[in-house]
């Protein structure tokens, strides 16, 4: 996700696979972590990122919730769930995008509950 000059790449961190996001300003590119470090309770896979509003989102498949989705933001430092485990079903590459039209966090994703077509999660952004 890029906000700004600040470039933010979000991944699932060895040994553990725990979700972690970097950022650099794009001017000098020197990586440093976002929030302190790891912040899933699990191994996080799948992991999607976008900034929106002055906050950074991250969607991925929770190892800790049997493989649902669980999203989380970033506001006044600290990493903090909008829903964990809130799929019906396990998900699979889960996308994640702000649409600034309606002011909503839009994930698209394969939910193991209905793998015959895409679904799409809705979240609104205050």
């Amino acid at each position: 996700a890029l906000s700004g000059n600040n470039l933010y790449v979000a991944y699932p961190a060895p040994p553990m696979n725990l979700a972690t996001v970097q950022t650099c300003d794009i001017t000098s590119c020197t990586f440093s972590t976002v929030g302190g470090g790891t912040f899933s309770d699990g191994e996080a896979f799948g992991i999607g990122i976008v900034a929106a509003l002055g906050r950074l989102y991250v969607v991925y498949r929770d190892g800790a919730r049997g493989g649902k989705g669980t999203l989380m933001k970033f506001e006044s430092g600290a990493w903090s769930p909008v829903s964990a485990g809130y799929s019906t079903g396990e998900i699979a590459s889960p996308q994640i995008l702000f649409n600034s039209a309606t002011s909503n966090i839009e994930i698209y994703q394969i939910d193991s509950s209905d793998t015959t077509r895409a679904t799409v999660r809705t979240f609104p952004v205050p």
